[in-house]
């Protein structure tokens, strides 16, 4: 490829970029009222998978703070660099447990963990938890309140 062709594709590789860099995250910036906030799909300290400029590449990460605006700080320790203000569209979570495995699950986000078994897990970074104490299942809760015994 000569200088010309790289020129017209790094052109066309910067506007894509900056396209993509204003587009809204869903349920942000959205008109008042017509959109639900955007919910963390981790919390601060969980261990991540990010793509790191937004280059389709996921790098091992850990979320360092959340925004109000839909987006999360993410330090990648491979580089020892940190991205601010990453939508969550471009964060994955990891899967901390399998359908089956015996976990402890925070009940209703009380602070308090329980024994519980991992049912289902969702794409949307979430996985179902029954408790079997109280004959009970919760559905999509966060990785952040489950922990592997």
């Amino acid at each position: 490829m000569g200088n010309g062709a790289m020129n017209l594709w790094q052109q066309y590789s910067d506007k894509a970029e900056e396209a993509w860099a204003a587009a809204p995250e869903p349920g942000v910036g959205a008109v008042e009222g017509n959109a639900e906030p955007v919910q963390p799909k981790a919390a601060v300290g969980d261990d991540v998978e990010a793509d790191f400029g937004a280059e389709g590449y996921f790098y091992s990460a850990r979320i360092t703070a959340i925004h109000e605006d839909g987006t999360a700080d993410v330090f990648y320790p491979d580089d020892d660099e940190t991205e601010t203000h990453v939508p969550w569209s471009r964060i994955q979570t990891i899967c901390k447990a399998a359908v089956g495995d015996d976990v402890e699950a925070d009940f209703g986000a009380e602070g308090f963990h329980y024994s519980a078994r991992v049912t289902a897990i969702h794409e949307d970074g979430t996985a179902d938890v029954f408790y079997p104490d109280d004959d009970e299942t919760e559905t999509h809760v966060p990785w952040s309140r489950i922990r592997k015994i």
